[in-house]
């Protein structure tokens, strides 16, 4: 019968453990780097709950809650470094996400220095003909007052013969380029 008692002791252990884990994957899911010695905490405060609440009679049932213990260890330093592992995976995504922002801002900081260093007219236009953008050589080319004056001002009105606009935006409508 203290075979039977000590299961019966060791069956709820494993309920308490079931329910202590559940908030353990919790706190895992919310890890933060100080996170590792909380739950060295919360291991040892589960054990000695354990022991004290299922006060351990005989050998069966400290063997069972040793037993215990050391899978709740061993399933604590699995989650710690699953999760180790997982924040590892985000911080080296978010660094690769602030490189490719680096790289982006260089390049376009290199794009607009070669547009409006250019001391020739440049602008940009969408396929309707709405200018987007123009550097300073072609406001003055055109002696618009300011840029944004030139903005307001539809593509094909750039154009002396519009059928040249036409057959440009044809072209590159058609192949591409132009």
């Amino acid at each position: 019968t203290e075979g039977v008692a000590a299961a019966g002791r060791y069956h709820q252990a494993l309920q308490t453990i079931q329910g202590d884990q559940v908030r353990m994957r919790l706190l895992v899911a919310t890890m933060d780097y100080k996170l590792g010695p909380e739950i060295a905490e919360i291991v040892s405060e589960i054990a000695a709950s354990i022991e004290a609440e299922y006060q351990v009679e005989s050998d069966l049932a400290r063997s069972l809650i040793m037993q215990t213990r050391f899978a709740l260890a061993f399933t604590t330093l699995f989650a710690m470094l699953a999760g180790a592992a997982l924040g590892l995976t985000i911080m080296r995504q978010i660094a690769a996400q602030q490189q490719a922002a680096q790289v982006l801002k260089e390049s376009e900081a290199r794009y607009r220095t070669l547009f409006e260093g250019l001391p020739i007219g440049l602008y940009r236009s969408n396929p309707d003909g709405r200018l987007l953008d123009a550097n300073s050589a072609m406001v003055q080319m055109l002696g618009y007052p300011s840029r944004e004056a030139l903005l307001q001002t539809p593509a094909v009105d750039l154009y002396e013969n519009t059928e040249q606009y036409q057959r440009w935006r044809t072209l590159l409508e058609t192949e591409g380029s132009a």
